[in-house]
Order: C-alpha cells, then structure tokens, then sequence
C-alpha cells in the first residue's frame, strides 16, 4: 500500500512538472495559453499589394494603384474594391487559435508547408513582404488549418478557402460597365432618342399620387417640334438594366466574328449627365445562346448571360418605348438567377427591332 502512494506521489510531481512546463513562455505549446490575439499583424491601410496562390501555380495578383485595387496581369482591370477591403479585414482580425501541431510533417499533412498548400496569402507594402499566412485543409464548415510565415504552430481559424479565390475573374469588378440611373440623361435606340423630361415646379413628390411606376422624372422624345409621349415603365425598366448592369467573363480586347458584332442584335447609345457618350453594341453568336457586349469605354469584349442580354433587348425598341400596351411589363426571364420567367413569347419579336441598323 505504502508502494502505492509513492508511485502515485511521483505521477502527481511529474504531471505537474509537465504542467509548468506547458505554460512557460517561449515552450511550443505556450502559445495556445494565449489564444486569441491577431494570427498575423498588419495595417490594412498600409497593403498595396496582396498575391495568392493555391495548387497547380494557379496565382492571382491584387494592386492598389492611384488609391484603386486593380487585378494585376498581362492587362489591369479594376477588382472589386469591397471584396479587397473586407479580405484585408478579416485576415487582420483573424485570432490565433489553439495550437494543433508544429513538425514539419504536420505542416505537409495539413497542406500548410511553404511549398505545398492549399492557399498562401502574401501582404506586401511597396517591395516590403509584411506578412504571409498559409491555409490548408478544412476540418469544418468554414474552418481552415493556417499557419502564419515564419511560425512552426499550425491553427484552426474562422476561415474558407472559398473566401480567398485564385482565380483573376474572381476579383474583377463586373460593374464597370453600369450607369447610375440618376446619370443618365438620354437613350437612344436606332432613330429614336428620348431624354429625361425637366422637371417643373411641384414635381418633387412625383410617385405619391397613384403613380406606381416609381418615382423620377418622366422621358419624352427629343428632336423636332413635337414631344411625343414615351412609355415610362418601359423607359425606366431599359435604365434599371443599364444601372444593373454586370458580365460574366472578359473575352479580351480582339473582336471575333463568332461575337455576332458585325450585325449586331442591338445598338444602343446612352448620354450621361456629365455629357459623356457611351456606345453599346450586343452581339449573339449563331446558333448559340452566347451573347457578347463591346462598350465604348473599356478596350474588352464581354460575356453576358442570356437573362442579361434580354433585358437589355427587350424594352430597347422604338415599338416598345412609345408603346401603351403591355410592353415591358413581363417578369423575369425565366433563366435568370431570380427564378423568375420573363420574355418567352416576346424574345424574337423584339429582336427583330432591336438591331438599330
């Protein structure tokens, strides 16, 4: 008996012995004590270059340039700076979690080693590397092994892979090419140019007597003597498209006879307030459901999804705007995101009148 407690005596020193030890400053589990402070330490506002990278060389490159992000490559093209910052912010408020490994093995393991992983982020401020932080496999649902550059300690932290593409066409701004609604002053569709109507004293609370197609400024006809009336749904439903507008991919500055430019389904022109022209042409491949947008203001051709490219088509027509009847009033197309079906039975009627040729 008295054997006994001795041994129970020397397991007890050891395990607290071992317990000390863990919580030493500088041991490799010490750091997991101290849990939650940043993961990596940066000034947001200081990066103005941000590199990621993932499996096969896939890269991607983000430059802040003139106070603007821009996704760098062959060619630059303006990133979507919300998405840019919001990265920058959560990576800077990421807190280190417990420690789940440190060897070297571990690191391959969990897809976290400096030459193998599943991303590696580096923030970089002028020819400075600031910080580099490694992700790896995910244990759960938005959870990611990290590692921060130059640290042996593997975490989990609140993070996705999916937060952090590879992929350039995943950081382009796809609203480049929309126009706010306030900003556009005239449209013109063929021989047909409407403009904003001026608006007289007592219209400012347009929309609140009955008037159900929303508040704003009624459109008229421009050019000659008299002003013929235009339909204002029609009218405002063809610039909530060109406000709305976004593409799909970026086909590149070479124009292509499958992009159905030649003979374009539609030509549309549209004067801003600033009195900027801006010149859209919209082509459809044959026999494809391919559509391809050239605007006047970037050097790129466009890909636009079908349900896009018929919102732009369909109210454009000089039948439609000067129409009364039902024109414009459809529901979306059917193949658009919303789930909604719009323009089945009018699609080849309004296309017809559409080409502005």
């Amino acid at each position: 008996m008295k054997r006994t407690i001795q041994i129970l005596a020397v397991l007890l020193v050891a395990q607290l012995l071992l317990a000390v030890a863990l919580f030493l400053p500088g041991t490799p589990l010490g750091r997991s004590a101290s849990a939650g402070g940043p993961l990596v330490e940066f000034d947001p506002a200081a990066i103005d270059r941000i590199t990621i990278e993932g499996p096969e060389d896939a890269r991607v490159a983000l430059a802040r340039r003139d106070g603007a992000w821009q996704v760098d490559g062959d060619t630059m093209f303006p990133a979507d700076a919300r998405r840019v910052e919001e990265l920058l912010d959560r990576l800077a408020k990421l807190q280190a979690g417990d420690v789940v490994a440190t060897s070297a093995s571990a690191h391959e393991r969990f897809k976290v080693a400096d030459e193998s992983f599943e991303r590696r982020v580096t923030l970089a401020s002028g020819e400075r590397t600031v910080a580099t932080l490694y992700g790896g496999t995910s244990p759960a649902l938005r959870r990611l092994h990290v590692r921060a550059g130059g640290e042996d300690e593997v975490r989990i932290a609140e993070l996705a892979a999916y937060d952090i593409p590879v992929q350039g066409k995943d950081w382009r701004d796809t609203s480049v090419l929309a126009i706010p609604e306030d900003e556009i002053a005239a449209i013109e569709v063929a021989d047909l140019r409407i403009e904003r109507a001026p608006r007289s004293e007592g219209d400012e609370d347009e929309g609140k007597d009955g008037d159900t197609g929303g508040a704003g400024p009624a459109w008229i006809v421009a050019g000659g003597d008299t002003r013929e009336p235009v339909n204002k749904e029609v009218a405002d439903k063809l610039a909530r498209a060109l406000a709305d507008l976004r593409f799909d991919d970026v086909l590149g500055t070479e124009a292509k006879p499958e992009y159905g430019l030649e003979n374009p389904l539609l030509r549309l022109g549209v004067e801003r307030r600033d009195g900027q022209r801006v010149e859209y042409l919209l082509g459809k491949a044959p026999e494809q459901e391919e559509y391809t947008l050239k605007v006047s203001t970037r050097p790129e051709h466009f890909r636009l999804a079908g349900w896009r490219s018929r919102s732009l088509v369909e109210p454009a027509s000089r039948d439609a705007l000067l129409g009364s009847g039902d024109d414009g009033k459809e529901d979306e197309p059917s193949d658009s995101p919303s789930g909604e079906g719009e323009g089945k039975d009018s699609e080849a009627a309004d296309e017809s009148g559409t080409t502005g040729d």
